[in-house]
């Protein structure tokens, strides 16, 4: 049973999956479908949309000061870490497709 919130186009590209970075920067689409859509990401598209719900987060903590709750160490630790890891994969990877190549 299809979701009536999510348009067929936008189903049809996450059953197809592997979003790519130049896909996601085109797409446009309701809550229900960016959720949907972000769970089907490449890891480009993934560290790409992170990053941009990361700057618009509203959990601030001050450089100095201990994260003090789980919302506070996601955002300003966990999560940019995991993002900084990614990207050395993502290098690690082109990298390595070079020498491949």
């Amino acid at each position: 049973m299809s979701d009536p919130n999510i348009k067929p186009e936008t189903q049809a590209l996450c059953d197809r999956g592997n979003i790519t970075l130049a896909e996601y920067k085109e797409f446009r689409g309701n809550s229900w479908e960016h959720d949907l859509v972000h769970k089907n990401l490449d890891l480009e598209a993934l560290v790409h949309a992170t990053k941009h719900n990361l700057d618009n987060c509203k959990f601030s903590n001050h450089k100095n000061d201990p994260c003090t709750t789980y919302e506070d160490a996601l955002v300003n630790i966990l999560a940019p870490e995991l993002v900084r890891r990614c990207e050395e994969l993502l290098k690690f990877q082109d990298e390595l497709g070079n020498i491949i190549l």
